[in-house]
């Protein structure tokens, strides 16, 4: 296999070959060259490329037998493509400046070290969804890239609240009484989360706890 290429990025001809089952001194097989093409684009759409094209220039045939095969492949990869921004098809809450945050990608920046399963397992780990797709690159009319991230919001959070009315006596008057526990979780769409455990039972000191966490913030011991 021959590779030609107007190129000038980091990705090398020995790079190129190993993703390649057509390989010297192995049996041609067109299904296997196809695969193998969808490999090399798939490559340089992680190194964001995403406008790269392959042709196969020719395919030779020796007269002696046995017959060998010699592949001349055109590689264009054009220019790197800038990312726009994300998509998240399926979310109601989540922003998407959030969830680029958490996947660790940078609007406006060349979309590069492209890493589908990454994003899709960081997206999940948060906890804020039940199910997310593998990501898509789109590519707009002006070049730029769109990353449109399939995705199924979890609950936005836990309410069990029992609660109740205590009547007053005398110069005591009624009072609300109750236990439960509130939860809150990808508030306002950024990821912040919130709870809120109520105790306030008759004869018994009153007590109520709340805690308020935001995941993009540095942790201090």
């Amino acid at each position: 296999t021959r590779c030609l290429s107007d190129w000038s990025s980091d990705v090398c001809s020995s790079d190129l070959r190993s993703l390649m089952e057509t390989r010297s001194g192995r049996r041609f097989s067109p299904a296997q060259l196809e695969a193998d093409l969808e490999a090399l684009l798939h490559a340089y759409e992680r190194r964001g490329y995403l406008l790269s094209e392959i042709q196969v220039l020719d395919v030779e045939l020796t007269p002696d037998m046995p017959f060998r095969a010699s592949i001349s492949l055109l590689i264009r990869e054009g220019p790197r493509s800038p990312l726009k921004g994300i998509e998240l098809a399926g979310a109601e809450r989540t922003r998407t400046g959030y969830a680029a945050r958490v996947a660790g990608i940078r609007p406006g920046e060349p979309l590069s070290t492209y890493e589908p399963e990454q994003i899709r397992q960081r997206l999940l780990d948060t906890g804020h969804f039940q199910q997310v797709g593998t990501p898509e690159v789109r590519v707009e009319e002006d070049s730029a890239a769109v990353l449109v991230i399939p995705v199924e919001e979890a609950p936005p959070g836990l309410f069990d609240v029992v609660l109740g009315y205590q009547p007053g006596n005398g110069s005591r008057g009624g009072r609300i009484v109750g236990t439960g526990h509130l939860v809150m979780s990808n508030l306002f769409g950024a990821g912040l989360g919130a709870s809120l455990r109520l105790n306030r039972l008759p004869g018994q000191v009153s007590r109520v706890e709340t805690e308020f966490s935001d995941p993009l913030l540095p942790y201090v011991p």
